[in-house]
């Protein structure tokens, strides 16, 4: 990758988590999310898929965090896990775990089934899996993005290796995913547009990001709505070892 994209895409990961980010709209559901996870104390956590996710606040409540990725597909990502393994043969003895997680990763696992099956026999009894995974979202991490879950799918594949359900939290409605997409669009222009020249990329992504500011401040009033809608980003899930 040039470095003038490498230098662009840098400045975009200090602008995450506000709305000068093109992808505001569909973060601030996951940080809403993940602020269940502020309630886990003094407990092992193992993190599968860590990939640039960092949680070191976890530490500060007693618990032991241990990052886990796959060694191919950790290579795009800065920060490097604590060890490297394959989510559907882990390297951790029965009952280990007090809490499991795999966020935005069930998607990317070729054998969703034994991963689940792993992480189940990981958990102590009474163990929590915090699990999250997209529904209308675009085709990301290429070659390996697999599937999309609805809830309904969630539920069936979760209840099939075991775990109840203690939480559900859809992230989204119809009307926020839909300007998150054309959001999306405009990325995906920029990023097709480098590949033909990298001036073309800088200026394509410039022209672009205007208009990605515009659409989250006119989404920023809906983000808050709940509605029932069909479509939406994805879901979190809390689900506990029987």
């Amino acid at each position: 990758m040039p470095s003038s994209l490498r230098s662009l895409l840098y400045v975009l990961r200090y602008l995450k988590g506000t709305p000068l980010h093109p992808q505001w709209l569909s973060d601030r559901y996951h940080k809403n999310s993940q602020r269940a996870l502020d309630e886990i104390e003094k407990s092992l956590i193992i993190n599968i898929g860590s990939g640039d996710s960092k949680f070191k606040d976890m530490a500060l409540r007693g618990n032991h965090l241990v990052q886990m990725d796959y060694p191919a597909t950790n290579l795009q990502y800065l920060n490097k896990p604590d060890v490297y393994a394959d989510a559907s043969r882990l390297p951790l003895r029965q009952g280990c775990a007090d809490v499991v997680l795999l966020l935005e990763v069930i998607e990317h696992l070729s054998d969703p089934d034994k991963a689940l099956a792993e992480a189940y026999h990981s958990l102590k009894a009474g163990g929590k899996l915090y699990i999250s995974a997209p529904f209308l979202y675009p085709i990301h991490d290429a070659p390996h993005d697999y599937r999309r879950y609805t809830i309904y799918g969630l539920r069936t594949v979760l209840a099939k290796h075991g775990f109840s359900i203690n939480q559900e939290l859809m992230h989204g409605n119809s009307l926020v995913t839909s300007m998150q997409l054309f959001n999306l669009s405009l990325l995906e222009l920029a990023r097709d547009s480098s590949r033909t020249s990298v001036l073309l990329g800088l200026v394509t992504g410039l022209l672009v990001y205007v208009p990605c500011i515009a659409v989250n401040l006119m989404a920023a009033p809906f983000v808050s709505l709940r509605l029932n809608s069909a479509g939406c980003f994805g879901y979190f899930v809390i689900a506990q070892r029987n």
